[in-house]
């Protein structure tokens, strides 16, 4: 054996060896070498095993034959989760669906097709669900993109209240972004209907400029409530009979969440004589 086979072979021998240490190894820490299995709690060990997996039924109208993708899962609480994907419709137009998934104390329900806005293409349609957030069991929301009737890519913006999904509303752009061409990365929900979602959006469509884009979803919308005062009185009773003081009414609310821009959304606050 040459010089370089020799030094080769060394090279694979110490290769090997390294490999086999590395998986031989445990984790330092504080200096001191433990074994991983002493680093967790016998609960820990019980309990980190993973079920059989399950496959996720299919709206109807489905064509399994093409693929089914899922991309992002959240879980408010144990056994109650969310998963979005995509999927082919048996329609023959070459249509991709959003896929809509919801577990309920453990047990995963049917897909969900997610419902469009009304100015979605019926033709090749694109669904894309990238990112999915829960903030209660049941209250859960998500992000992503589809195909609208003027080849435009604008953000899809999804509510479930409750365990049921709502239609899609279309991502409100600012001023000054062209297209529409929108990518919605990521959302992370607070608490129900209190989310917000993450992605940028075309500005300048000759220069293929893009901004980055913020939403906020308000569990309640509406108008700011003003503070009104107190119904004044005549004139000066008895301390012991002076009449209570009316309180304001609380916010109106929608029938369902409303996203908005971030520069746009506004803060409700309860206000009371």
């Amino acid at each position: 054996m040459g010089v370089v086979g020799q030094v080769m072979g060394a090279s694979s021998s110490a290769w090997r060896w390294l490999r086999r240490e590395f998986a031989l190894a445990v984790p330092l820490i504080c200096g001191v070498c433990v074994p991983l299995a002493a680093q967790l709690p016998a609960t820990a060990l019980a309990n980190a095993n993973w079920g059989t997996g399950v496959e996720a039924s299919l709206p109807a109208g489905a064509d399994a034959s093409n693929g089914v993708a899922v991309s992002d899962v959240s879980c408010a609480s144990a056994g109650n989760c969310a998963a979005v994907g995509q999927y082919s419709d048996n329609s023959g137009n070459g249509n991709l669906q959003g896929l809509l998934l919801s577990e309920s104390v453990g047990a995963w329900g049917a897909g969900v097709e997610a419902t469009l806005p009304a100015n979605a293409t019926n033709a090749n349609q694109d669904v894309v669900l990238d990112s999915v957030s829960c903030g209660s069991a049941g209250n859960c929301a998500a992000v992503g993109t589809y195909l609208d009737s003027s080849s435009g890519v604008p953000g899809l913006l999804l509510t479930e209240s409750s365990g049921a999904w709502g239609a899609g509303v279309e991502a409100s752009l600012p001023a000054n972004a062209s297209g529409p061409v929108v990518n919605l990365y990521s959302v992370s929900c607070a608490s129900p209907g209190n989310c917000t979602a993450v992605g940028n959006y075309m500005a300048a469509w000759n220069l293929g400029l893009y901004q980055a884009l913020v939403l906020g979803e308000n569990a309640a919308p509406g108008r700011p409530e003003s503070k009104r005062p107190c119904p004044p009185t005549p004139t000066l009773p008895p301390l012991n009979k002076l009449p209570a003081c009316s309180r304001c009414r609380a916010p109106q609310r929608a029938t369902a969440p409303r996203w908005a821009t971030i520069t746009t959304a506004r803060i409700m606050t309860r206000v009371c004589c």
